[in-house]
């Protein structure tokens, strides 16, 4: 995508975070790009990358008899 805009990988990955000290110009080949090429962020790859998945976790140990699962 990064490519097809015409941009290095590091603005494109800054205009899609929209991230700051990215030109205007810059931005808009990159949402073109995305536009074209119909790209949809991957949620898998992007917890990947950064560690963090968004998600909560409910341990429950033991019997509860007030728990119905």
């Amino acid at each position: 995508m990064a490519e097809r805009a015409g941009e290095s990988r590091s603005v494109a990955s800054r205009a899609l975070n929209n991230a700051p000290h990215v030109s205007r110009a810059k931005r808009e080949a990159v949402e073109r790009a995305v536009r074209r090429l119909g790209y949809v962020p991957n949620p898998t790859a992007r917890a990947l990358a950064t560690r963090q998945t968004g998600a909560a976790a409910l341990v429950i140990s033991g019997e509860d008899p007030s728990i119905s699962l």
